[in-house]
């Protein structure tokens, strides 16, 4: 399992319990499921949780399901990448919700919200599904605290930058939003009597959003920096330096076609934006807004935060 994914027990930490209960409760009364979460944020989790409750079942991803004809249970990952925005984009997501409609049969599915919002204006996809649950982000002291307990016995914390990841750069202002955020660490900065644990936790949680799949791939480079000295340093947290605010339209759609898809080829990216992307990935894959694994195109989970708030602000996400 990598490292950095949304455990079950993590779920429980973070205090995904009612949601859990309404998941288990759709199956056990026969009714179609869709999960719906950020990237990271835990969706393959419930799955895993369902797939351990509910006995006979069978689990694919969703572009790569088989004949299951026989499985009461139909367990299926990453709904949103069965479209694509060009035209017939649609055919095999329609495909798949007639399917689901002609057959008795169970199905729990995810997806990612960034898509979500979308197809649900486009295909009230949401009308397919008896009950839809939606991860909503925990609260900072909730994400924090579950870091906390993460972290390996005997680390020593160390406050050695008295500004380090919260100083204030009024260079960093081109929003509303941003503007908030250099307030915020401005009065973070203020505070350099914190106690270095807390000031390095509630860092990590406020660069990441809260999203506890990115929070925690955060902290586990940080501790495996920490490893040889046994010794974290607050100047260890570092703000993710997204080069996005300077994207032209295209390059935005197609970050956004990134984000929504959560991992895309660059064949079927360059089938939304219509045109060869080699310079644009090469780009974004050096300034640490995209990873490129193989074949797939995912946004960096520590670019995850920035990368929503400039799309938001672009009026690209809804």
């Amino acid at each position: 399992m990598e490292r950095h994914r949304v455990s079950p027990a993590d779920l429980f930490s973070l205090g995904v319990v009612s949601e859990l209960e309404t998941a288990i409760e759709a199956v056990a009364a026969g009714r179609n499921v869709a999960v719906v979460a950020p990237p990271l944020a835990g969706r393959a989790a419930v799955l895993d949780i369902v797939e351990d409750m509910v006995g006979e079942s069978v689990r694919e991803q969703a572009t790569e399901r088989t004949d299951t004809a026989d499985a009461p249970i139909r367990l299926y990952e990453d709904c949103h990448r069965l479209y694509l925005r060009h035209i017939g984009g649609f055919s095999e997501l329609d495909a798949f919700l007639d399917g689901m409609a002609e057959t008795s049969a169970v199905h729990v599915t995810t997806w990612n919200a960034y898509a979500w919002a979308y197809l649900n204006q486009a295909k009230s996809v949401g009308n397919s599904f008896d009950s839809v649950i939606t991860l909503d982000k925990p609260d900072s002291e909730t994400v924090t605290s579950w870091l906390e307990s993460l972290a390996a016995d005997g680390l020593t914390y160390v406050r050695d930058s008295a500004d380090g990841p919260s100083g204030f750069d009024p260079q960093k202002i081109h929003s509303l939003t941003t503007l908030r955020e250099q307030l915020r660490l401005l009065c973070f900065a203020d505070g350099d009597d914190d106690d270095p644990k807390t000031a390095v936790f509630d860092s990590v949680t406020r660069i990441t959003g809260g999203n506890p799949g990115v929070a925690k791939t955060i902290w586990n480079a940080i501790e495996a920096e920490a490893a040889t000295e046994g010794e974290v340093r607050t100047s260890m947290v570092t703000e993710h330096e997204a080069e996005v605010s300077e994207l032209s339209y295209d390059d935005a759609y197609a970050l956004l076609a990134v984000l929504a898809n959560g991992s895309i080829t660059q064949s079927e990216l360059e089938a939304v934006v219509d045109e060869s992307l080699d310079r644009t990935l090469r780009r974004f894959e050096k300034q640490g807004v995209v990873e490129l694994t193989g074949d797939g195109i995912s946004v960096a989970p520590p670019a995850l935060k920035p990368v929503v708030e400039h799309l938001t602000n672009r009026r690209l996400l809804w």
